[in-house]
């Protein structure tokens, strides 16, 4: 009988630690966030590691890079995933050997295994956001495509009734079997739908002016800079409730 019950609180224990490791409906609101800074860059946690659903590991943090400065030298994640998204200023990229110069809302996606550095050779501060993932499962032998570097300017507006959205990618990882992103423009008063779930998990990060998120039975506020997560299989919808028109990246993963 003792056994059984120390069985019982060491499984009640674990599943207690594991659902506060496990990332919940939130906000992120930036400018409440701290920030450390040196003579090379500006950092802010916006993230700390945390599971999820798919994730054994998530983490996303925003840096400024100062004029003139190199984040880090040339260098490999050997298992995780990055997606990076350019605030403002140029970043200049090195994914492989191949470089590119990238502005304000271009998004990069590097692979495990793959040489990366990035650098900001312009005058004036090279800003963006950095969320770093490892799945819980493996593609190992599957298609995972390749890292990729896509700017702004060359992907395609396309205009509809509530706004407008600009697509970057629906594409498998070398870990994650769908990684999906576009950009959403949604016009003042409007909802972008009905709530809704799915499978996916995903992450809102506000380009630009202020929206309400519903997500089941909570409400989030945000504005530009903030960050919302909406779990898997979790009612949500969002309302621009600004002034002028919002936009914002939506990415989903699983």
């Amino acid at each position: 009988m003792k056994n059984i019950l120390l069985l019982l609180f060491i499984m009640s224990s674990e599943l207690l630690f594991a659902q506060k490791d496990t990332l919940k409906s939130t906000v992120y609101n930036f400018k409440s966030l701290a920030k450390m800074e040196d003579e090379n860059r500006i950092s802010t946690s916006i993230i700390k590691p945390i599971g999820t659903k798919f994730l054994e590991s998530l983490r996303m943090h925003h840096t400024t890079l100062k004029p003139g400065h190199q984040l880090r030298p040339s260098h490999i994640q050997e298992t995780d995933e990055e997606l990076i998204i350019v605030q403002e200023g140029k970043l200049t990229v090195t994914i492989n050997k191949e470089t590119k110069e990238l502005g304000p809302g271009s998004v990069i996606v590097i692979l495990a295994g793959d040489d990366q550095m990035m650098n900001n050779f312009g005058n004036t501060n090279a800003s963006y956001y950095v969320l770093i993932y490892k799945s819980k499962k493996s593609r190992v032998g599957l298609e995972k495509g390749k890292s990729a570097m896509l700017d702004w300017n060359e992907t395609v507006f396309k205009a509809h009734d509530k706004g407008g959205r600009r697509d970057f990618f629906n594409r498998p990882t070398g870990t994650l079997d769908r990684l999906e992103m576009h950009v959403t423009f949604l016009n003042e008063g409007l909802k972008s739908h009905e709530p809704h779930k799915h499978l996916a998990e995903e992450i809102i990060l506000m380009i630009d002016g202020d929206a309400t998120m519903s997500v089941d039975d909570k409400v989030f506020q945000g504005g530009k800079g903030d960050l919302f997560y909406l779990p898997s299989g979790s009612f949500h919808g969002i309302q621009n409730t600004g002034k002028g028109q919002a936009s914002y990246f939506a990415f989903q993963f699983n």
